[in-house]
């Protein structure tokens, strides 16, 4: 479990239990102390708003480098005190064959794409949030695709690793699954979150009708 799992899974949580205490409280406390809550949301939703901007143009800054720049992927600085720009990353050029080195950008492509779904998704949650709608279809929605983001990120690692029979010089090497049921239920579980927040909407919006 890294840490993005665990903050999606925290985030989950914060907005169902919210979401059951207001439902609990109902109309209780202060039309002035609602808003007050309200702005605080606005507040926080608004930083970690532009904080998925500024990751989104990281992953664009890693994918460039990482295209136009290949050998910079991996390499650490040359010298003491000099300022270079190097990548980390699964994918390195010199592990294709070179009838597939065609493949490198392609793959990268697809990595940055994957990892900015899920920016965008956490994006519109807290613009979602920063407008008031907090328990709004849409953040569910935007739940349930993280949740399966999380679920296929996984079974691609393994698609990736077997791809490498294929395209790499050394091969895949050892192919560990032992976290694979992990990672599985992780995004099983912001589903099943997302779920159970779906079905809460649907039972206030119900009770809001019948007052």
């Amino acid at each position: 479990m890294n840490v993005i799992e665990i903050a999606i899974i925290l985030a989950g949580l914060g907005l169902y239990f919210a979401f059951r205490i207001r439902s609990a409280q109902g109309t209780l406390g202060t039309v002035g102390s609602q808003i007050a809550r309200l702005q605080r949301i606005r507040y926080v939703a608004r930083f970690f708003k532009w904080l998925c901007c500024a990751a989104f143009g990281v992953v664009i800054f890693v994918a460039a480098v990482a295209i136009f720049l290949p050998e910079r992927v991996g390499k650490a600085s040359d010298m003491a005190g000099s300022i270079s720009i190097s990548v980390s990353g699964p994918i390195f050029l010199r592990d294709f064959k070179p009838e597939y080195k065609a493949l490198y950008p392609i793959f990268w492509l697809l990595l940055c794409a994957l990892i900015g779904r899920g920016i965008g998704y956490l994006h519109r949650i807290f613009a979602n949030m920063e407008q008031g709608r907090i328990f709004c279809g849409d953040n569910v929605r935007c739940i349930r695709g993280i949740g399966w983001l999380l679920v296929a990120a996984p079974l691609l690692g393994v698609g990736f690793k077997l791809s490498k029979l294929i395209w790499s010089v050394d091969g895949p090497g050892m192919i560990d699954l032992s976290n694979l049921p992990n990672d599985l239920l992780m995004g099983l579980f912001v589903i099943f979150i997302a779920w159970i927040m779906d079905e809460g909407r649907k039972i206030q919006e119900e009770q809001e009708l019948t007052v």
